[in-house]
């Protein structure tokens, strides 16, 4: 590590998975601190409502620039991501907790029916109370 970086500035990448066997790659200087954020929905976008989220790799300590060039280079290798999910699939199937779902549609679940439904023009309900 050259003595430019501080320890101030070092950063860590990361790659979450979720029971769906989605992976989130990011950075953070404190991985543990992130994925609570993530797991309370206060993280990324992309992760709010697809958790719980639990790390399954991280690199560092790396400066902010090399940590978000591995970042970018984790989000395009597909054999990586592959080599990932396969030790996942591996420590569920030993740990038996079915974590490993492969082909699992990912659905969104149906939108509860609420009182205040709009009521389509010309419909019986508005004849009766307009």
């Amino acid at each position: 590590m050259s003595e430019a970086v501080s320890e101030a500035s070092l950063y860590f990448v990361y790659v979450l998975h979720n029971a769906a066997g989605i992976l989130y790659t990011g950075i953070a200087k404190d991985v543990d601190l992130r994925l609570c954020q993530h797991n309370a929905g206060r993280g990324a976008r992309f992760t709010r409502g697809r958790g719980p989220w639990t790390v399954c790799h991280r690199e560092g300590p790396l400066g902010h620039g090399d940590a978000l060039r591995r970042e970018a280079a984790i989000k395009i290798d597909r054999t990586f991501k592959a080599a990932l999910r396969e030790r996942i699939a591996a420590l569920a199937a030993l740990a038996g907790k079915g974590l490993a779902r492969k082909g699992v549609a990912r659905t969104k679940p149906p939108r509860p029916r609420t009182m205040n439904a709009r009521v389509p023009k010309g419909s019986a309900k508005e004849k009766r109370t307009g």
